[in-house]
């Protein structure tokens, strides 16, 4: 095979989930060159053994001997971009770690380290041509990422899109982030799971329509709870377009027409809400997890800091 990352040589993107690691290998043109997947290892240095395995596959499967340049890496939770530093991720077992510093001496190249739905947001945007799009993704919790003006939306301490851990259901659960009843605790894959009881999600959902109550119950939750996620991304950001990604969407034709519906019903009595035009503004897209590795690896060979 020939090495189209020949030159200056390539760069990395990788998307650590809760469950699957995702990585890219982009040439200096930001053609992508090769991709892979592995399952994640959680906790600090199992998740820095993710990256750095990734990587290797994607550019083993893709025949690349040339040079890695640099590596860009999404996590979920709240990220500081320029020190590389994880405050707490607690779908992969991170809680107040330097991932950018311990990548980089595994890899022995530069590593940023940013949100992963912040850079599949930026990732996406890109692809669709959009200055103005959040990216809501349901995996293990309740992702957020926000592109407003055509640049990242990161906040002061790069907690900007933590919807997922606001306050939803004071009765509920505690949350790995330690607060009680958030959001992702009843709108997420993760969520679907704890219902299905050993079941698949989709079976749980067709149990759900075919009339058993207590399925009906689960899935009627997870839908009024993403509802007021939408609403709340909206309200927020006002944004031109809510992409909406993760594996749950796979099986959208069984929840979001219930999700259209409770949003339609509450702009029913609400000028507010109905002058949003809230459901118009929602789109479903396909494997994010593909666009937050690619929004890391642009990242990186985009920045200047990378010398």
């Amino acid at each position: 095979m020939t090495d189209r990352g020949s030159g200056r040589g390539v760069y990395a993107g990788v998307d650590v989930g809760g469950t699957k690691t995702a990585a890219v290998v982009m040439n200096e043109e930001g053609e992508v060159l090769g991709r892979a997947r592995r399952p994640t290892r959680p906790g600090d240095s199992g998740v820095v053994e993710s990256v750095v395995a990734a990587i290797a596959d994607a550019r083993r499967l893709a025949g690349i001997t040339a040079p890695l340049r640099a590596a860009g890496v999404g996590v979920p939770g709240a990220v500081d971009p320029v020190r590389g530093f994880v405050g707490r991720a607690v779908n992969i077992g991170l809680d107040g770690f330097a991932l950018a510093d311990a990548a980089a001496a595994a890899l022995g190249v530069p590593v940023r380290v940013d949100n992963d739905v912040t850079l599949a947001a930026q990732g996406l945007a890109h692809r669709l041509g959009e200055t103005s799009l959040a990216l809501i993704n349901l995996g293990t919790g309740f992702g957020v990422g926000v592109v407003l003006d055509g640049a990242a939306l990161r906040g002061h301490r790069g907690a900007a899109g933590e919807i997922g851990h606001l306050p939803f259901d004071p009765r509920g659960s505690r949350c790995g982030c330690g607060l009680v009843g958030c959001l992702e605790l009843s709108a997420s894959g993760g969520a679907l799971a704890r219902a299905a009881g050993g079941r698949s999600v989709p079976r749980l959902f067709s149990d759900a329509a075919a009339g058993e109550a207590s399925s009906a119950t689960a899935v009627e939750a997870f839908c009024a709870a993403l509802a007021l996620g939408l609403r709340i991304v909206v309200q927020a950001y006002d944004v031109d377009t809510v992409a909406l990604g993760g594996g749950v969407f796979a099986s959208q034709a069984m929840f979001m027409p219930r999700v259209r519906a409770i949003i339609d019903d509450q702009a029913a009595s609400s000028s507010f809400l109905r002058d949003l035009r809230i459901t118009e503004r929602l789109r479903v897209v396909d494997d994010t997890s593909s666009s937050a590795a690619e929004g890391a690896a642009n990242w990186v060979r985009e920045s200047s800091t990378i010398t």
